[in-house]
């Protein structure tokens, strides 16, 4: 019986989907404005939060590489650059994006803990 693929790595792929399309943040611009996920994307470079993008990036590429526990590690730090979006005063409050983004650096971690030990991702063939 073939092994099965891990399905973490899907699991960060579709939360970092889902939180470009939903609501992420509310900040102060003079007014409340909610910002989707993509919009934070493509403004967003001007705060420190927004680098976790380029160093979960560096990990997917530490990734396809094999190179899993430097992709672990590079998980852990965007999920800290990432937690400097509270530091911000014009930062109302999140919601769902915010969350999904954190959770798709979080299943990133986890698909690299699970690829340390390939035992881990292949699952026991059932005799009968």
């Amino acid at each position: 019986m073939p092994d099965r693929q891990d399905a973490w790595p899907i699991v960060a792929i579709l939360l970092y989907v889902v939180s470009l399309v939903t609501p992420a943040v509310i900040v102060d611009v003079g007014h409340r404005e909610v910002f989707y996920g993509f919009h934070c994307l493509e403004v967003g470079w001007l705060t420190i939060a927004w680098y976790a993008n380029v160093v979960l990036a560096l990990g997917v590429i530490a990734r396809a590489f094999r190179w899993h526990g430097f992709a672990l590690a590079l998980s852990v730090i965007a999920l800290l650059v990432a937690s400097t979006t509270f530091a911000y005063v014009d930062l109302i409050g999140v919601r769902v994006g915010f969350f999904a983004w954190l959770g798709s650096m979080a299943a990133f971690a986890v698909a690299s803990v699970r690829s340390l030990s390939p035992r881990a991702v292949a699952t026991p063939a059932h005799s009968r």
